[in-house]
């Protein structure tokens, strides 16, 4: 088989190669999804050495398992939950720092149509600030539902929390990042005034 038609197969039939010691099925993989394991990883680590330090190791372990995967699951919710709790584990040695952010502010800036009127970089450059000062869960679970579209389910499955845990969790994310975000444009306009 050539790489263009292993890069062709599905999650599934990739992992029967790589089982089988393919040599392209786990480059495959591994293209397929380091940038969500890394994205992943760096929302909880908050740092780019140990985003990529984990990102590796979440990889190696998945395929030292990779004979106990079911396929009662998608593959990716799987290598997610591997990723997750390979980064909460560093976490709980790194301790990053975090910011708080005052829920309380009553900001005139309107976040959205600012978000609008913003080009695609700044507006990405924004919500990566913003993400970068919500607590490690709260990062990781908007990454997964709003970057990778993975559904509350899979969601619970990758964390081992309640689908109502995450639905809640997912929605103080949520605030946390528009008052986060209201802040920056704020600071943004006051530097331009």
């Amino acid at each position: 088989m050539t790489p263009t038609e292993i890069s062709k197969l599905s999650d599934e039939e990739l992992i029967t190669l790589v089982v089988k010691n393919h040599p392209h099925a786990i480059s495959h993989i591994v293209d397929r999804y380091k940038g969500m394991v890394f994205t992943l990883s760096f929302r909880i680590l908050k740092n780019q050495l140990d985003a990529e330090e984990a990102a590796q190791d979440s990889f190696v372990k998945a395929f030292h398992a990779i004979k106990t995967f079911r396929f009662d699951c998608k593959f990716s919710t799987w290598l997610y939950r591997i990723c997750y709790n390979n980064a909460i584990s560093k976490a709980r040695v790194y301790k990053p720092v975090q910011v708080d952010v005052d829920s309380k502010f009553d900001l005139p800036v309107n976040t959205p149509n600012a978000l609008d009127s913003l080009s695609a970089k700044d507006r990405a450059r924004y919500l990566n600030k913003a993400m970068e000062t919500l607590e490690s869960e709260e990062s990781a679970l908007l990454t997964l539902y709003y970057m990778d579209g993975e559904s509350i389910g899979d969601i619970s499955a990758i964390t081992n929390l309640t689908e109502s845990n995450v639905k809640v969790k997912l929605h103080r994310g949520r605030k946390k990042l528009y008052s986060q975000l209201n802040v920056l444009l704020k600071e943004e306009v006051s530097m331009l005034l």
